[in-house]
């Protein structure tokens, strides 16, 4: 617990240096289509796959049903070859890049299991992720590598279990809920103080470090086989960062 304690106060410092830094001019140094975690990445990767196989699907259907009208027709000639094969070429490109990804809405995020949570989580915050300051996205994506040796220690938790409602809670609950109240706010207000001279970029930032000390506590009690002992307690709501 000491331990998760240090790793939250480290955190929480160099966040807030970070912000110090963009306020005086400093430029985000991340890329926005990059993935915060393993299960996202395998979500979108899983996707493509899919895409890809309609893609091929796509191209043969194009190929024999030129290769039948050059049966009923006799041949179908040069002319027939070209646009065939821009044919192909169009519905390729069109498939590669349709359907698009759905990005789960906020309230779906607690559907199906604990681990398809994680990773709907992950993806969902990858999408919020440009609307942050620049601190508040890399604990985002510091919090992306914990929720994946999280979803490695889910295997343990019967689902019934009153710990994986809680486990729930914070991950799809108390941590999208923390963004949404931010992203809600005016983009030209977020960096403005407010009562107790916080801004609520500042508010964001201490949010999300409490969140990833918890998960961090949550994940280690875990692997310790504490699950009968795994009891939430929501520290971080203490910090009001909703009003």
């Amino acid at each position: 617990m000491a331990q998760d304690a240090r790793d939250s106060d480290r955190i929480l410092r160099e966040a807030g240096h970070s912000l110090k830094h963009q306020r005086t001019g400093g430029r985000r140094q991340f890329a926005d289509g990059r993935s915060i975690g393993r299960q996202s990445r395998e979500l979108k990767t899983r996707h493509m796959m899919r895409r890809i196989g309609g893609m091929i699907v796509g191209v043969v259907a194009v190929i024999v049903t030129a290769m039948g009208l050059g049966l009923v027709l006799g041949g179908i000639g040069f002319g027939g070859l070209f646009y065939t094969a821009l044919a192909a070429i169009l519905v390729a490109a069109l498939l590669l890049r349709y359907p698009r990804l759905k990005v789960p809405e906020r309230r779906d995020l607690a559907q199906g299991s604990l681990k398809a949570t994680v990773g709907k989580v992950e993806l969902w915050l990858e999408n919020q992720r440009r609307a942050l300051p620049t601190p508040a996205a890399r604990l985002v994506d510091h919090i992306g590598m914990q929720l994946d040796a999280l979803g490695l220690q889910l295997d343990q938790i019967d689902e019934n279990h009153a710990g994986s409602a809680e486990i729930r809670a914070l991950v799809s609950d108390h941590l999208p809920g923390l963004v949404s109240t931010y992203t809600a706010i005016p983009a030209h207000l977020r960096s403005e103080c407010r009562e107790g001279g916080v801004t609520p970029d500042e508010t964001l930032v201490e949010g999300l470090g409490r969140i990833s000390a918890e998960i961090e506590t949550v994940t280690r009690e875990l692997a310790s086989g504490m699950i009968d002992d795994l009891a939430i307690k929501a520290r971080y709501l203490d910090y009001k960062y909703g009003s």
